[in-house]
Parts: structure tokens; C-alpha cells; sequence
């Protein structure tokens, strides 16, 4: 009984949490607080005071613990195994899904077990738009294909997520350099600002600055914090003016696109740790061009 389960669990945390007879104040999220729980709370904890904690919870999740910056170091090593897997098998053609399962393979051989991963796959022309998620499906690349694959594992409870652009061959085009360059310049002008003391705005102000650089505008935000979630907050975009902080860890993740009728685009995105001195980049797969 899934139900009766979940209120005995319940039961056996408040227990050990609660004084007993007393009147508690008890802090939830109330956007995502299951109907089940706040029945039982009315019904068997009637001098609990439920209050709205989810601006403290927020804060909390935004500056990681050593712990959880080891957890998302782990993550993002099970991650860069993927990207160099996808590297390595992305030959003329082999199948989208094909070239996903060695990926998964590579990332769960570091996970050392099954690892739920979320994300996409896709080649050729539809690179040239963002319709996430967009693949994999069971189209085979062809030589001088552009890939971009964006992937999102969950290892021990935290996440990674990376996304690297490459072109099947290798031989890289003018048009297809093009992107790539705007993509990776405005990843590391976002990086850049990525110090304490800053603001989440400043990191998608220079993405915005390095992409018109090369002549194209903003395609979508520039990142995200990253922890138990795939997508916490700060976000790096121009309204979020959170500042940032020691501790933080965003996936920076600026992409640029030809459009439609176009066939190529780029989305450059590594795992990055602020600290005290800088930004330090945990992602650390090769880039798939230069």
C-alpha cells in the first residue's frame, strides 16, 4: 500500500523530529508539498504551525556544501565520460540512438551503476534550431554532420550537465567554426564573470556582449545552478540580479543557430564552481572543435 507506506514513513521522521506535545513551527515548500502529507500534519499534529520556508530552502540550495561540491565533481567526471565516448563513436553512419547508448554506457561505467540521464542528441540540420529535446532518434549521421548533444546525468542524487558540439569527420566548415566560436567565446566571457561579488545578470550581459561580437543575438539563457536539481536558481540571465556567491556551481550554457532552413548551430556548456579566487571549471571533456 504505497500510501500507507508513505504515511508510516512520514509518521517515523515527524516522530524523530517533533518534541512531543509541544507546539512546532514546521517549514515547507508549499508549491510541491504533497496533498497526503498536509492531511496527515491537520489530522494527527494538530499543534504544528505550518509556514512557508521556500525563500530559506532556495538559499540554502544556491551555495553548495564541501560535500555537495563533491558530489557534483563525481557527477560531471560520470558526465565527461559520455562527451569523450560520443567523441570517439561519432562515425559516418552510426545511428543518433546508437551513438547515445555508448555515451550512457560510459557515463554509468563511471556512476558505477544505472544512472537515470535526460538531455538530447541531434544531427545535421536540426542543430540548426533549438527543439529541445530533439532527439536521439534513428537517423544516421553522415560525414560532416554537425552533433550537439546535451546531457543531464543523476549521480548519488546530484546532477551534471554538459553540452558539446562536434562535427562528424572532423573537417569543420567555415559556417559551422562560426557558431562554435560565438557559442564557446560566450561561455568563457560568462565564466569570467562568474566571480564573488558579481551579479547573475553580468555572466548573460557578457554572453550577450561576446555573441554580438560575431555578429548573432542571444538564443536563450546563458545557465543555471546546478546541485540536486538539474536547474536551480540563479539563473544567468539579464532580469535575475542575484549575487554571486563562493559555493555556487551553474552549468553555463550559451548556444547560437543558424534558424530555420539552416544546418548547423553550436551550444557550448561545462559545469563551473565559483570559489573565492575565480571560477573553476569542473566539466573537463575536450571541446569537440577548436
Amino acid at each position: 500500500d504505497p500510501a500507507d507506506e508513505y504515511r508510516t514513513g512520514l509518521r517515523q521522521l515527524l516522530d524523530m523530529l517533533l518534541p512531543t506535545g509541544a507546539r512546532t513551527v514546521l517549514g515547507i515548500e508549499p508549491r510541491t508539498f504533497p496533498a497526503i502529507a498536509l492531511t496527515y500534519l491537520t489530522e494527527h499534529y494538530p499543534l504544528v504551525t505550518l509556514r512557508d520556508a521556500t525563500a530559506t530552502v532556495a538559499r540554502s540550495r544556491m551555495v553548495k556544501t564541501a560535500r555537495e561540491i563533491a558530489m557534483l565533481r563525481h557527477a560531471a567526471r560520470a558526465a565527461d565520460a559520455g562527451q569523450m565516448a560520443l567523441l570517439a563513436h561519432a562515425l559516418p553512419g552510426t545511428s543518433e540512438l546508437a551513438l547515445w547508448n555508448a555515451l550512457c554506457g560510459a557515463i554509468e561505467a563511471v556512476a558505477g551503476g544505472p544512472a537515470p540521464i535526460t538531455g538530447e542528441l541531434v544531427s545535421g540540420p536540426r542543430t540548426s534550431v533549438v527543439q529541445y529535446p530533439g532527439g536521439p532518434n534513428h537517423r544516421l549521421v553522415e560525414q560532416g554532420d554537425t552533433i550537439v548533444c546535451d546531457i543531464s546525468p543523476c549521480v548519488g542524487g546530484y546532477f551534471a550537465d554538459c553540452c558539446n558540439t562536434l562535427v562528424v569527420g572532423g573537417e569543420a566548415t567555415a559556417d559551422q567554426l562560426h557558431y562554435f566560436h560565438a557559442a564557446r567565446d560566450a561561455w568563457a566571457a560568462a565564466v569570467e564573470a562568474l566571480r564573488p561579488g558579481r551579479l547573475a545578470s553580468d555572466a548573460a550581459d557578457a554572453a550577450k556582449a561576446a555573441f554580438a561580437k560575431h555578429g548573432l543575438p542571444v538564443a536563450h539563457y546563458t545557465g543555471h545552478g546546478i546541485g540536486a536539481a538539474v536547474n536551480e536558481q540563479p539563473r544567468l540571465v539579464p532580469y535575475d540580479r542575484t549575487p554571486i556567491e563562493a559555493g555556487m556551481v551553474f552549468a553555463v550554457e550559451p548556444g547560437a543557430y543558424a534558424g530555420e532552413g539552416g544546418t548547423t548551430g553550436s551550444r557550448t556548456e561545462k559545469m563551473v564552481h565559483v570559489t573565492e579566487s575565480g571560477p573553476e571549471v569542473l566539466s573537463q571533456f575536450t571541446w569537440g572543435l577548436s
